[in-house]
């Protein structure tokens, strides 16, 4: 629920807050960046979990 109240709320544009990893603004990723991150990561350990179904089992692609 925080996540979507936090995509409605703020535009795409929108920075992180400056402190701990992001020291300036300018090292501050914006709202879209973090979206497409969390995006990739997502795909990435979904496709890593069709190798390891397709190595023990053999299946492939959806039953």
């Amino acid at each position: 629920m925080a996540t979507r109240e936090i995509v409605e709320g703020n535009e795409l544009a929108t920075r992180a807050q400056v402190g701990g990893r992001f020291p300036t603004a300018a090292d501050a990723p914006t709202l879209e960046w973090i979206l497409f991150h969390v995006l990739q990561e997502y795909a990435r350990h979904a496709g890593h979990l069709d190798i390891a179904r397709e190595l023990i089992d053999g299946s492939v692609g959806e039953d």
